[in-house]
């Protein structure tokens, strides 16, 4: 099994996990750990077991296998000498450590992806392993729906970006009912937090929450079927819409 950093680091690249590598399987790790879980259709108890090891190791794989195809072949003439070794052949270990994270920088730079140092979903989609999605393939949403409330007064709208996670729960859901999801409240900076009355650590400050309604769908109706998907954390209804919030 991996150890806590190399999974860490894996969660980390792969976009699940916010903290820092630093060998602590503390609270935020646990929650990187069950947002992997959720995705994976993996029971969500935020232990780092065999079965989550072995999912992780494979779609790290994956990722890898993906990198090499397209790092093959790749002519010296488009890049520097000193961006040369992002484009070796990697090692299909299961492990991101620099060379894949060289690697999935290499691909971003060239593919017009900007380099983030994670391998989020516009990247995995380039790759063909995609399974989250970006707002670039929703079909459904677009970035300024998830727009703070704040209007401009307290910060420029995005002080985080929209967990991938939780777009690809609201689109599901979309799917599900085939009528429109409407978001009330999105991302919110921590003045308007207060203001709208949020909790202290609320997950709309860090794009992991939205609150929404489906206008031909009860709120309670909605809510139950948040409650069954595995990367939804918490949901609650009775306020005119229906909060949601992710791993």
């Amino acid at each position: 099994m991996l150890n806590t950093k190399q999974f860490q680091r894996n969660l980390k690249v792969l976009g699940y996990y916010r903290g820092f590598v630093d060998g602590l399987n503390g609270v935020v790790t646990k929650e990187g750990i069950k947002a992997f879980q959720g995705v994976y259709s993996l029971e969500a108890d935020g232990i780092y077991g065999p079965k989550t090891d072995a999912k992780l190791r494979e779609v790290a794989e994956t990722l890898q296998r993906a990198l090499n195809e397209y790092l093959k072949g790749k002519p010296e003439s488009l890049s520097s000498p000193r961006e040369k070794p992002l484009y070796e052949k990697l090692v299909i270990d299961g492990i991101i450590g620099n060379k894949t994270c060289g690697a999935i920088e290499f691909f971003q730079k060239y593919t017009g992806i900007t380099p983030v140092g994670v391998a989020g979903a516009a990247t995995l989609q380039a790759l063909g392993i995609g399974k989250l999605i970006s707002f670039k393939q929703s079909k459904y949403f677009k970035q300024d729906e998830f727009r703070c409330r704040c209007k401009g007064a307290f910060c420029k709208g995005f002080p985080e970006p929209v967990s991938e996670i939780l777009l690809t729960v609201l689109e599901r859901a979309r799917e599900h009912y085939s009528d429109r999801l409407i978001i009330t409240s999105g991302l919110r900076c921590e003045k308007q937090n207060r203001r709208d009355g949020g909790i202290l650590r609320s997950r709309h400050l860090i794009g992991r929450a939205a609150d929404c309604y489906i206008p031909s769908v009860a709120d309670k109706t909605l809510c139950q079927y948040f409650k069954k998907q595995p990367e939804v954390r918490y949901t609650y209804t009775g306020f005119g819409a229906v909060h949601v919030d992710v791993y």
